[in-house]
């Protein structure tokens, strides 16, 4: 069984995995999406050495979604590597977005990217929520 919600933008699915086709009375006991902390919202003069960090989620792995770079991590701070080695860097004074999606239960990135499913890790409910995007400007050198 799978749920998607919207609420105000914000996005949750939970999936409860095992069941019977007949199955009655199912909990889908997830939390709400992270809350997004750093950059604040609509916040101008963001470098590449600005920390992006947001409220926690239980045993949760994040993807921070800024344009079409996605950065995991299993913390709840992230500051941007150096990708100039793929041609990706802020451009100055330019706007950007970002979110962050949250998927539980992983104990660990590796966990998270390991050639498994679910199904296979004994899961019966996995979680994932994504916060509501967040725009930045960036300095005039980023």
């Amino acid at each position: 069984m799978t749920v998607l919600a919207v609420d105000e933008g914000a996005l949750w699915v939970a999936a409860r995995l095992g069941l019977a086709a007949d199955a009655s009375g199912v909990s889908l006991d997830c939390p709400g999406p992270p809350t997004p902390l750093s950059p604040s919202n609509n916040q101008t003069g963001v470098t590449s050495a600005t920390q992006f960090s947001w409220s926690a989620y239980p045993e949760a792995v994040y993807a921070l979604l800024l344009g079409g770079l996605t950065v995991y991590a299993a913390s709840t701070t992230v500051t941007l590597p150096d990708l100039s080695s793929i041609d990706f860097q802020l451009s100055p004074s330019t706007p950007y977005t970002w979110q962050v999606a949250a998927t539980s239960p992983y104990a660990s990135v590796d966990d998270f990217a390991a050639p498994t499913t679910a199904a296979t890790q004994a899961v019966t409910l996995l979680c994932q929520a994504q916060t509501l995007t967040q725009n930045f400007t960036t300095s005039a050198t980023p």
